[in-house]
């Protein structure tokens, strides 16, 4: 059971914030690290102090040991426990959650594959207002993250290429270069590197394993590449810009 995504925007508040994130079909995560079934949540969500279930029952985030997580997350374990904890104890708000986050926010699809679920709407309307008035990182994009503008990215960071970057130079790279996700890393858990690119200078460019992993990012291959103080790193680059 996947907790929840922002990829998951919601049926009444919610779908207000995701035109406020980067796009429709592919925004930064909510809590996307928080998986009832692996190593991220079954230690940090119990249920009956033995890890996560499919069901939601007694799931709490109480207990959470949120160190190693996203910002997002970190923030919503603190600031919106109680109605976290209200929306993974009944199985039709996760539902929902599951169902908006497979429609990637889109309206159209919410309203025709999400309507079932409108029983829990009240509770998963909980989450997104108190996500919305204070966690304000959960609806912006990090380093290595999708974006279709400036205003998608977090403080200080820009749009460049279809996602968020930042200048950075070697001595800087592992600063300028952290993404919101758990350890600093992208939305999909990869680590952000620092290249020189032809024409821009040197900026942050999203890390990979597969050019799957770069399927946000339009005309993009996951290539190895030499960063900005000589290591070898795979990263999301254009085919034009794959000698560099």
């Amino acid at each position: 059971m996947r907790r929840v995504g922002v990829g998951a925007r919601g049926l009444g508040v919610a779908l207000a914030l995701a035109t406020a994130c980067s796009s429709a079909s592919s925004r930064p995560p909510l809590l996307g690290d928080c998986q009832a079934n692996d190593a991220g949540c079954s230690t940090q969500i119990g249920v009956g102090g033995k890890g996560g279930d499919d069901s939601g029952s007694g799931a709490s985030c109480d207990q959470m040991d949120l160190s190693g997580s996203s910002q997002c997350t970190q923030c919503a374990g603190q600031q919106c426990c109680s109605a976290l904890t209200a929306c993974f104890n009944d199985t039709e708000c996760v539902n929902l959650y599951d169902c908006e986050e497979g429609c990637g926010g889109v309206a159209s699809c919410v309203k025709a594959e999400c309507g079932m679920y409108s029983g829990a709407l009240a509770t998963f309307n909980e989450v997104e207002t108190c996500l919305i008035g204070k966690c304000a990182v959960c609806t912006e994009s990090g380093v290595g993250d999708p974006c279709t503008s400036n205003a998608n990215c977090a403080a200080d960071r820009t749009c460049l290429d279809g996602w968020c970057t930042a200048d950075c130079t070697a001595t800087t790279a592992s600063t300028a270069c952290s993404g919101l996700g758990p350890g600093g890393t992208n939305a999909l858990g990869f680590a952000n590197a620092c290249l020189a690119v032809a024409g821009t200078g040197e900026v942050c460019v999203p890390g990979c394993t597969a050019t799957s992993d770069c399927a946000s990012f339009l005309d993009t291959l996951c290539l190895p590449m030499t960063a900005v103080g000589g290591a070898t790193v795979s990263v999301c680059s254009r085919i034009a810009d794959a000698s560099l």
